[in-house]
């Protein structure tokens, strides 16, 4: 019996009381490594359980899937990638995000302002991370009063997600969400060092000149305030990336340096492997989810 399928039945008996009557498991397959983006969106998925807006603007929103009960009082931001840009949204995600419900996790997922249509860029998009973050505390309406909040984040997703950890003091101010909130970070083939990524010349990497408005050379300033890499992080981080990604190259993983960081590498795995439920690698981030939820 493969991994991924072990994991959904093993799992099987509790998330029946889990998941709403509504919804249908899905049993996704497994591939091989390094699937392709156009495989990722063809995939069956759950609609999320409700839509909440953060902001006023019509990208300013998150989606909840949640579960009847949450024993573990857990709650998993995903934060999707797409090179910042507007031509790439929140859907591509869908599979990824019921595959966490799936293992018995609550999950916010953010959709934000990117470059271009939507709008956004730097430091707009990330601002509308941090609103759509500190959202959290209102959810609390639908009974979600979370213990542990875990923020992961694909891609410029990733870089987005690093950010926060170094922000989360300011994000999740105890006033609002107490002096016991457990934050952890997953970056998957996260960006952590804009400035050196933005300075190469794939499609992705030049979308991060156009995130920041102008070469690191010109706008020094902005890129060391957008930069994980040059930045104090307090906050655990976990990264993980493939070994084969010709997106994001693994660099961005080896040459970060931060007290509270661990580092995972992928064999063979690629870009897009980490929002397949499919993949070794995929399986491999719900591993890593599950050890930063035991007590």
């Amino acid at each position: 019996m493969t991994t991924i399928k072990l994991l959904f039945l093993t799992t099987f008996l509790s998330l029946s009381a889990l998941i709403t009557a509504d919804d249908n498991l899905i049993d996704y397959p497994d591939v091989a490594d390094n699937p392709s983006y156009g495989l990722v969106t063809k995939l069956s998925f759950i609609e999320a359980h409700k839509k909440v807006p953060y902001g006023e603007d019509p990208n300013q929103f998150g989606l909840l899937w949640s579960a009847e009960t949450n024993p573990k009082d857990v709650l998993v931001v995903f934060l999707h990638g797409g090179c910042w840009l507007s031509a790439y949204d929140i859907v591509h995600t869908y599979p990824s995000t019921t595959a966490i419900f799936q293992s018995g996790y609550d999950v916010w997922s953010l959709e934000y302002r990117r470059t271009g249509e939507t709008d956004g860029g730097w430091p707009t998009t990330y601002d509308d991370i941090k609103a759509g973050l500190q959202h959290i505390a209102k959810l609390s309406d639908d009974g979600h009063t979370p213990k542990q909040i875990i923020i992961a984040g694909h891609s410029a997703g990733g870089h987005l997600a690093v950010l926060a950890g170094r922000d989360a003091k300011e994000i999740f101010a105890s006033d609002v969400f107490g002096d016991d909130l457990k934050v952890d970070i997953i970056g998957l083939a996260a960006i952590t060092n804009i400035a050196t990524y933005s300075a190469g010349e794939n499609g992705c990497q030049r979308a991060g000149v156009a995130f920041m408005g102008a070469p690191a050379s010109e706008k020094p300033e902005a890129y060391a305030s957008a930069n994980p890499a040059k930045s104090t992080i307090a906050t655990p981080i976990t990264l993980l990336h493939g070994e084969a990604d010709p997106i994001v190259p693994l660099t961005q993983m080896t040459e970060f340096s931060q007290p509270n960081v661990a580092k995972v590498t992928q064999p063979k795995a690629g870009h897009f492997d980490w929002v397949h439920p499919g993949t070794p690698a995929f399986t491999n981030f719900l591993s890593v989810l599950n050890k930063l939820t035991q007590p």
